[in-house]
């Protein structure tokens, strides 16, 4: 099933709802410390919602930018550990 986000009167398809749970997902326990909405709370919001006003979005994309930042500095090892501590794998 693919997932949507409402801006206003237009839905952008922004992929298929495990993409969807799995980026927020990894965004709450990497970047927000497991507290969802503690660093981007427009992000959390609209994952909630599914939708945003269109005077939402500059500060959305600042968020979203940010996100891609913070997460380009994970190498796939950093998340492997950081989800053994989360969900103790072994």
């Amino acid at each position: 099933m693919s997932m949507a986000i409402h801006v206003g009167e237009n839905m952008y398809s922004i992929g298929s709802a495990k993409f969807y749970d799995s980026f927020f997902g990894t965004v709450k326990r990497c970047l927000e410390s497991g507290i969802e909405g503690s660093r981007y709370p427009n992000v959390m919001k609209m994952r909630s919602s599914g939708e945003l006003e269109a005077c939402q979005a500059d500060d959305i994309l600042r968020e979203l930018h940010e996100i891609q930042e913070e997460l380009a500095k994970f190498s796939p090892s950093d998340y492997r550990r950081r989800f053994r501590r989360i969900y103790s794998w072994q």
